[in-house]
């Protein structure tokens, strides 16, 4: 049994699992797909067998706009937007 400590992640906690751990079943970061159970008083951490790989940038925004992404125009409009009148104690 190795000792692990619990650390602050973002607005959630975190438990570093080692390396070795990881390696023995079959896990790493690229496809790093795990299910998480709770068990009386464990957690019960197993590899998920049916995770789907990530995706990159390219192949999501593809999926978003639906065409290649050499296709997917990236201008970006640089005029000034008109938000409306101010409603709180905005400083315009």
């Amino acid at each position: 049994m190795i000792a692990a400590k619990i650390v602050p992640l973002g607005n959630s906690l975190g438990v570093r699992l080692p390396k070795t751990f990881l390696e023995s079943m079959g896990i790493n970061a690229k496809d790093a797909a795990i299910a998480i159970e709770l068990v009386e008083d464990a957690i019960i951490i197993r590899k998920q067998e049916n995770a789907q790989p990530r995706q990159s940038f390219e192949q999501l925004m593809e999926a978003y706009y639906g065409k290649p992404f050499e296709q997917i125009d990236a201008y970006i409009e640089s005029a000034e937007v008109d938000w409306g009148d101010k409603v709180g104690d905005e400083v315009w």
